[in-house]
């Protein structure tokens, strides 16, 4: 074979060899992910409620209490963003298991994206795909600061998770109880976002009169005529005998694993709502300083500022349904000959108990709430 003969049958053979390749290997660009950083931990916090919360003291809410701003505890949301053309179509996946097993998917036309309510304290995985041209950016992290998670649900005041605060090595888990202002003015957006939130109850603590139902296919708790209990002290608190079986009932229904997610509320979400979410949250554990911290965020809401002009006269009383929480149940591990140093704790427990709810719904509270 001649030299001019090889020589073809190798350029043939090279150029074949380079036509297969090409037919069976596509390479294409991934996106470029220009933030978060990975290695970022992003606060989910507003600049006031942060630096409420890094700085609380019992009363301390009174230096952010401003009627004039309406609601000003919404979220900071989480902003990704990646190279790629502005009018795309790029879907985005966001979610707290690696394996991408129960994600929240959103789509955009825009290479930027901004995500609200997420939780406080975890590590999140993330990855864009261009649905059109096939890139992806793999899969990306970001964390969240441990903080209180505050939600943004449009035409709803004074919203946010009952989750978050840490007991004893565990934590009070979020996305299964949310506390707030009454629904009825809730927006379209805010009950797309609602529904986000898989609410499957709902506890109105208010009196039969003011009771009203705005979603047909979520379960209502029916509490007795005069609602769920208001303070510490005073013509309507928690302790009397008249207010009593409205805490128990509301509390039984945590007991109740089917039940959750949960939306408790009263009209401005302060209140009746504070009570219950002082009490179920002492129940699970939570530091006192932490119950009066997340008491006084009501503060931060339009709601929570409604029905008082003079601020100062607010914060007293939120201060002194606090104490009266503390003092009272104090008094009775007291009275139960309790020597130990946790006082408060036993003894709300200890009022329950003597007061219709028992240990073995106590002990589903927990093992449903905790993590």
């Amino acid at each position: 074979m001649n030299k001019n003969k090889i020589l073809s049958l190798l350029c043939a053979g090279a150029i074949a060899v380079t036509c297969s390749c090409n037919d069976t290997v596509t390479t294409v660009d991934p996106i470029s992910v220009l933030s978060p950083d990975g290695s970022r931990i992003i606060s989910l916090n507003n600049s006031e409620v942060a630096d409420y919360v890094n700085n609380y003291y019992l009363g301390s809410s009174l230096n952010y209490l401003d009627k004039t701003k309406g609601d000003h505890y919404f979220p900071e949301p989480v902003e990704i963003k990646w190279t790629g053309e502005k009018n795309g179509n790029y879907l985005v996946s966001v979610s707290e298991k690696e394996d991408f097993s129960d994600p929240r998917t959103y789509t955009t036309i825009s290479p930027e994206l901004k995500i609200e309510n997420l939780y406080g304290g975890q590590k999140y995985f993330y990855k864009i795909e261009d649905t059109v041209s096939g890139k992806t950016s793999g899969v990306k992290t970001f964390g969240t600061k441990k903080a209180p998670r505050t939600l943004r649900i449009d035409g709803v005041s004074n919203t946010r998770d009952v989750g978050g605060y840490y007991v004893s090595g565990k934590r009070v888990k979020q996305g299964m109880v949310y506390r707030g202002a009454t629904p009825e003015n809730i927006s379209e957006e805010g009950k797309k976002t609602f529904v986000g939130l898989g609410i499957k109850t709902i506890i109105d603590l208010r009196g039969s009169a003011e009771r009203k139902r705005n979603f047909s296919d979520i379960n209502y708790v029916e509490l007795p005529e005069k609602g769920g209990p208001y303070y510490a002290s005073g013509d309507r608190n928690f302790t009397m005998p008249e207010y009593i079986p409205a805490l128990i009932q509301s509390l039984k229904v945590f007991a109740n694993a089917d039940n959750y997610p949960i939306y408790f509320h009263c009209q401005i979400g302060r209140d009746r709502t504070g009570t219950l979410a002082f009490i179920l949250n002492g129940l699970l554990g939570a530091d006192y300083g932490d119950l009066c911290m997340d008491y006084e965020l009501s503060c931060f809401s339009e709601a929570g500022c409604l029905d008082y002009d003079d601020k100062t006269r607010q914060v007293e009383r939120m201060v002194s349904n606090a104490e009266g929480m503390r003092i009272y149940f104090g008094k009775y591990a007291t009275a139960k000959k309790y020597d130990g140093d946790d006082a408060f704790h036993f003894g709300l427990e200890a009022f329950l108990l003597d007061n219709g709810l028992t240990q073995r719904e106590i002990s589903a509270i927990r093992d449903i709430m905790l993590k």
